[in-house]
């Protein structure tokens, strides 16, 4: 992930505390995601889309965008290839409590500058 304030690339593990129960939280947020959008009958998604998203699951891939950490599946996992990689945002505000206390300062007041 590119850390703009400093000008540099961090992992996802040094920017949120990754603790068991995070990690935990962090995938049902992002199962969720994955639930929503397959049930609003999207084009395409495999009828086992839930349990693929779990089982491929992986921390690292992700990036930081204006709104959230996005996490992304690569083409092929939850839909076919032909429709590319799948992502999903998980808003800053929904794991501020997940931030290491070097990044917290970073969304005060919404000012995003990850």
């Amino acid at each position: 992930m590119w850390y703009g304030r400093e000008k540099r690339i961090i992992s996802i593990g040094q920017l949120l505390d990754l603790s068991m129960e995070n990690k935990k939280i962090l995938l049902d947020m992002v199962l969720s995601k994955v639930s929503e959008e397959a049930s609003k009958g999207r084009k395409g998604y495999f009828e086992d889309v839930v349990s693929g998203a779990k089982k491929h699951f992986c921390f690292g891939n992700s990036f930081l965008a204006p709104d959230g950490i996005v996490f992304f599946f690569e083409s092929g996992i939850l839909k076919p290839e032909k429709y590319g990689a799948v992502c999903f945002v998980i808003p800053y505000d929904n794991i501020r409590h997940m931030l290491k206390p070097d990044f917290s300062h970073s969304f005060d007041n919404k000012k995003h500058e990850l």
